[in-house]
């Protein structure tokens, strides 16, 4: 049996434990995460879209292919609308002009890709303190160069929210490795961004 969802099963289970379930119904299922693809296979999805619009490139198709793969995290939903982006323009499309056109996805205001999904989901998933909680761990992340360690993070975060505790930070932000917003390093356990498309958006929407 295969059992998937889009909204996080533990997020489903915690609201369950809030009524007082107290079971664990998924204690025998291995969980498996889907992560985007390969570098070579994102590439060669943005070629097979590039060569079935017809988009005329200024370099190496490979190239401009690689290149629109890495912008997009090597997500396929990302490596699609980056490309209709890049279709919606005529081309030719050349490796340098991919990050413009990203940035002009994430900043359309219609947010063709739902970039917004990302801060709307905390509203919906979140208890009201964790998602302030959430907000600001993921701004300071967002606004510091390069990865942050938990102690600077809460420091961050105690900017904005002075009572803030490390345990609860803590069980929030394991909530937001879960959901895909950070990554941990597992060598020294600073915190990044888990898919840079997202990270650029974050930037931009709560700069």
């Amino acid at each position: 049996m295969v059992f998937t969802g889009s909204v996080g099963l533990h997020l489903v289970l915690k609201g369950l434990r809030k009524h007082g379930y107290a079971s664990a119904p998924t204690n025998d299922l291995r969980t498996i995460e889907v992560p985007p693809l390969d570098p070579e296979d994102g590439a060669r999805l943005a070629r097979l879209l590039i060569d079935g619009e017809s988009l005329p490139c200024c370099e190496d198709p490979d190239r401009v292919s690689q290149r629109i793969a890495e912008a997009a995290g090597q997500i396929p939903f990302y490596i699609h609308w980056l490309v209709a982006r890049l279709v919606v323009t005529g081309g030719p499309v050349s490796s340098e002009a991919v990050n413009t056109h990203l940035q002009l996805l994430i900043s359309d205001p219609n947010d063709p890709a739902d970039f917004g999904y990302y801060r709307r989901r905390l509203d919906t998933y979140y208890e009201r303190c964790e998602a302030a909680l959430a907000l600001a761990g993921l701004d300071a992340v967002a606004a510091h160069e390069g990865p942050l360690g938990f102690d600077g993070l809460l420091n961050l975060v105690r900017h904005r929210q002075p009572s803030a505790q490390p345990d609860a930070l803590r069980d929030v932000l394991q909530l937001l490795e879960r959901d895909h917003y950070l990554v941990r390093s597992p060598s020294i356990g600073e915190y990044g961004f888990r898919h840079s498309p997202v990270e650029r958006w974050w930037k931009f929407a709560r700069s």
